[in-house]
């Protein structure tokens, strides 16, 4: 969970990309690491994460589901898909 205060003033520093924003990150996942015949390592995750200002209004949202494979000949396999 992170948060910049709308109060913050970067201006006379340098840039601030943005200011007024709560936000919070969740992962949860599964790791398999025992060797099989065909995969040395596996993994699932899937992500959950938003934004919104001091105000409470939601200014983003993101799902987001990945693997990967690791089979037995070292070639990692990966796939990504956000929303």
């Amino acid at each position: 969970m992170g948060a910049v205060d709308p109060r913050f003033d970067l201006n006379d520093v340098g840039f601030l990309s943005r200011s007024n924003t709560l936000n919070a990150h969740m992962a949860c996942g599964y790791r398999w690491t025992r060797l099989t015949s065909w995969t040395r390592y596996a993994s699932v995750r899937a992500t959950v994460a938003g934004s919104e200002d001091f105000e409470g209004n939601l200014t983003s949202m993101q799902t987001q589901m990945n693997g990967t494979v690791k089979p037995v000949e070292y070639v990692w396999l990966w796939r990504n898909r956000y929303s």
